[in-house]
């Protein structure tokens, strides 16, 4: 069973990986469908909102590791970003790259596995 996303009020690091992905799959799409150049700004919505997920993933949930293992900050609130140093932000920023990275990467594996598919769905659409 399941609790109504409504009723909802936490979420998995493997749920939140998973909606990462999928917010990243429409430009991973794209650039597999219509080349590095032909990709447009149909995915800005879906971006910023990966790009805010993953950030508070890394900055309020502690949902992120370093290079070198070390856990993420426990809580730091959006509010708290201006007055940070620039190597807290730096570091903040770099976790958040890496997470829509690894994110992106994972949807572009999935969609070149299933290459032909999209192509099909992608010439349905257009």
């Amino acid at each position: 069973w399941s609790i109504p996303e409504r009723e909802k009020y936490s979420e998995k690091l493997s749920e939140l990986q998973a909606r990462l992905e999928v917010l990243m799959g429409g430009k991973a799409a794209e650039e597999l469908a219509f080349g590095a150049l032909g990709v447009t700004s149909g995915c800005t919505s879906d971006l910023r909102q990966a790009t805010g997920l993953a950030r508070r993933m890394v900055m309020q949930f502690g949902m992120s590791t370093s290079a070198d293992g070390s856990p993420g900050t426990l809580f730091t609130d959006a509010n708290d970003y201006a007055v940070l140093s620039e190597e807290a932000k730096h570091d903040i920023d770099r976790r958040t790259r890496h997470l829509l990275s690894d994110a992106y990467d994972s949807a572009a594996a999935y969609l070149r596995r299933h290459e032909r598919e999209l192509h099909l769905l992608a010439a349905a659409l257009v």
